[in-house]
């Protein structure tokens, strides 16, 4: 494993007095962070890889659709994707020095999690690409000439990909007093998500910033940042109150940016390099901040709230939807606001007493850069 020791090491020849030239010299360190970060995305995403492509090939298949079904699982979860939040399980845990196959089986019981909360967000979205290639439900609908069996199909696969990745958790070499830990704690994580998730369906034109940014916090900066990075602490003990809210208080902020930059990656980028297709958060109905800052500043508010859940929307009108939040300045908003909230995090982690502070600022960094 690329341990967190060798990339602080790393990190260490461009920092003076623990503090960052990324002060001094924002644009040639920042890069030099972000490179180093996609080295250690490079060096350990393959051995997360393996480890779920070694683990698939031993679930037992009792019955022929089992076995059709765990391949398509197999292919679902390998195919691509950033694994940033099995990485993070990886980095917070990597200097406390637990062995490989123990921090690898939480790392991709987390993943698996993920997937399932994909497959049936997917569902609810109705959405038709992931990753380039058609959503899981979707591709089982055209097989099977019937949408309603997609989705009950897709539904299934989701499930069981949370037994799985609780199945995996059940049977790794965790001690007992880990496993329960790791299971009190991940049970809390999906169920907050849930409750997240049930906060954005409820959200409606009428919800303030604030509210908009709850479901900020319970959705990404919880679930796919802080979760993991405390995941990583629980395997080896219980994390302090002191350590929590300092992790708390880098999560927070750097979630937020994370989801605005998402937003804002829906509308504003290349569906080749994405691998998503543009605007497909309004083609949903989601009141994003983008989408509250124009219908708060601009005179085309009727026409963007007509907009709003349109799965019908031509090039065309995507085109004038952009100009309009372009125009009344929300994408400058957003992108001030993911600035700002970026800053609050760097500072964060700059206040706190934790060893690995480097990499921390390396994550942050690498998540503002990404363009996908």
């Amino acid at each position: 494993m690329y341990c967190a020791c060798q990339f602080i090491a790393l990190v260490g020849q461009i920092c003076d007095d623990n503090k960052c030239v990324l002060r001094e010299d924002i644009n040639n360190t920042a890069y030099s962070l972000v490179s180093m970060f996609d080295d250690f995305v490079a060096e350990n995403s393959p051995m997360i890889d393996s480890y779920l492509s070694e683990w698939f090939s031993k679930v037992p298949a009792p019955y022929p659709v089992a076995k059709d079904m765990l391949e398509r699982l197999k292919g679902y979860v390998l195919n691509g994707g950033k694994r940033i939040r099995p990485l993070l399980i990886l980095l917070s845990n990597s200097y406390l020095g637990k062995k490989d196959e123990e921090v690898l089986a939480v790392a991709s019981c987390y993943e698996l999690c993920h997937a399932f909360l994909l497959i049936h967000d997917d569902i609810m979205d109705e959405s038709y690409l992931r990753r380039g290639k058609p959503t899981m439900h979707i591709a089982y609908g055209k097989e099977m000439n019937s949408a309603k069996m997609g989705v009950s199909m897709g539904m299934l696969s989701g499930d069981t990909l949370l037994f799985l990745a609780y199945d995996m958790l059940f049977k790794s070499s965790l001690s007992l007093e880990a496993k329960h830990r790791v299971l009190a704690y991940l049970n809390e994580v999906m169920l907050t998500t849930c409750y997240g998730q049930a906060l954005d369906f409820m959200i409606h034109t009428t919800a303030t910033e604030e509210d908009i940014l709850e479901v900020y916090r319970t959705k990404t900066s919880q679930y796919s940042i802080f979760a993991p990075l405390k995941l990583g602490l629980l395997i080896c003990d219980e994390v302090p109150s002191s350590t929590e809210a300092q992790l708390l208080s880098i999560a927070e902020p750097l979630g937020i940016a994370f989801q605005i930059q998402d937003d804002l990656l829906d509308l504003f980028s290349d569906p080749a390099v994405t691998g998503k297709a543009i605007g497909q958060d309004i083609r949903e109905g989601k009141y994003t901040l983008l989408m509250h800052y124009g219908c708060m500043h601009s005179d085309e508010k009727e026409y963007l709230l007509k907009s709003l859940g349109n799965n019908r929307l031509t090039d065309t009108e995507l085109s004038k939807i952009v100009e309009i939040l372009r125009a009344c300045g929300a994408e400058e908003y957003c992108r001030s606001k993911v600035q700002d909230l970026f800053k609050e995090a760097q500072q964060a982690i700059d206040r706190s007493t934790m060893s690995a502070k480097d990499i921390l600022h390396a994550f942050a960094e690498y998540l503002m850069k990404r363009i996908k």
